[in-house]
């Protein structure tokens, strides 16, 4: 899981899957040597640029050489790999996408990494945070939702050599707790908040970097944590990444179970921000949210006796609105009170987004709706049956 959109001036815009002019198949080496050294360049500069915001002039001891030994080509799609060193965001497989370097560089160094640390990594998409972690601490260990992105990128990782980092399928709110405490945790998906069991997991003095806050207004936040538990949080930059949002492989097939649905799921401290999560997940079946500009607004407004009905009904009207709209959606703001449920979402016709649909949403079963509360707020789930699988 990864940035999507940072402050203006980085100007990190996902570039799409299915951009022409890509190279297949090319090798590390020597071939792109020369957009290696630029993308270095381009981070240093930004580093001076952004110092007022962030604090850091520069990058932390070691972050730019490690970042200059990783072959990032090896960690994006093909198609995306006469990109793979500009400053920008890029897209992966099951909607998720790779941090631009600059995003990449300033969580890093906000780590402080040393070489005796054990780091904790949330979202490891195709692993290249990993990567860098990786000649710069003796152990990372990383979460990742999406089952085949976590074998895929375990798979490459081990590939490369990068034989101390350790990939699991899981859901990161949870972190990895058999091998706390942490000298520190990276979280590459935004949350209305910090999850008290990576603070749990936290090594006192130990840093914690995450975007917090609502979807439209998210910042990185510096986390830290002293011996008595007491909590600091620093404002480092505004961004925006994708959301804690649980993706999990179809359940096994039973008597009235579609073999090609599709779970999902999403955890928030609120019912009206699961709601909202969960909507944009479903939504991003078709298209990745990144991907849609909100050029379009769609009130919602419906009520139900009870929770639960009150899940199904939302995920029908955005389901509607993508069907006979046409429409696939960049946000939702989602307001839940009592029996009662008032929503806005900004999206943009799908054939205006000039990407290939994932998913058609006319042949789309909703099912399974549940909502529930958890520790440390609410879980809001689903499964969408469907004639073809997410690519």
């Amino acid at each position: 899981m990864a940035v999507q959109r940072t402050d203006p001036l980085l100007q990190n815009r996902p570039a799409r899957p299915n951009e022409p002019g890509a190279k297949r198949d090319q090798p590390a080496g020597a071939m792109h040597e020369s957009e290696r050294r630029q993308m270095l360049a381009t981070i240093e500069d930004l580093f001076r640029r952004t110092a007022a915001r962030t604090g850091f002039g520069s990058a932390g001891s070691g972050v730019l050489e490690a970042m200059g030994r990783v072959p990032r080509e090896q960690f994006v799609p093909p198609e995306s790999a006469h990109r793979a060193y500009d400053d920008t965001a890029l897209a992966l497989a099951c909607g998720q996408t790779i941090s631009q370097p600059f995003v990449v560089a300033l969580m890093t160094t906000l780590l402080r990494p040393r070489r005796d640390h054990r780091v904790l990594e949330i979202g490891t998409g195709s692993g290249y945070q990993a990567a860098v972690l990786s000649h710069l601490v003796r152990e990372v260990w990383s979460l990742e939702v999406v089952p085949e992105l976590a074998h895929a990128a375990a798979t490459r990782l081990q590939r490369l050599g990068h034989r101390n980092v350790h990939v699991q399928a899981g859901d990161g709110t949870h972190g990895w707790p058999e091998h706390a405490p942490y000298d520190g945790i990276v979280v590459t998906c935004g949350g209305e908040a910090v999850p008290p069991a990576l603070l749990e997991q936290l090594a006192p003095h130990g840093h914690l970097v995450m975007p917090v806050g609502p979807a439209d207004d998210q910042r990185l936040l510096d986390v830290t944590r002293d011996r008595r538990g007491a909590v600091r949080l620093r404002d480092v930059l505004g961004v925006r990444f994708v959301p804690f949002v649980h993706l999990p492989a179809p359940a096994p097939q039973g008597a009235g179970d579609d073999a090609r649905s599709i779970g999902l799921a999403a955890a928030a401290d609120s019912a009206a921000a699961a709601f909202a999560d969960l909507a944009l997940a479903v939504s991003s079946l078709v298209v990745p949210a990144r991907q849609v500009r909100p050029e379009r607004r769609i009130e919602f407004a419906c009520s139900a006796t009870s929770p639960q009905q009150l899940l199904a009904r939302w995920l029908d009207e955005v389901a509607w609105a993508m069907r006979r709209q046409e429409l696939v959606f960049a946000t939702f703001e989602v307001a839940v009170r009592g029996d009662s449920l008032r929503a806005t979402g900004w999206g943009q016709p799908i054939e205006a987004t000039g990407t290939t649909p994932r998913t058609d949403p006319r042949t789309w079963s909703l099912q399974d709706p549940r909502l529930e509360r958890t520790a440390t707020g609410y879980r809001a789930s689903c499964r969408v049956a469907t004639d073809r699988q997410p690519v």
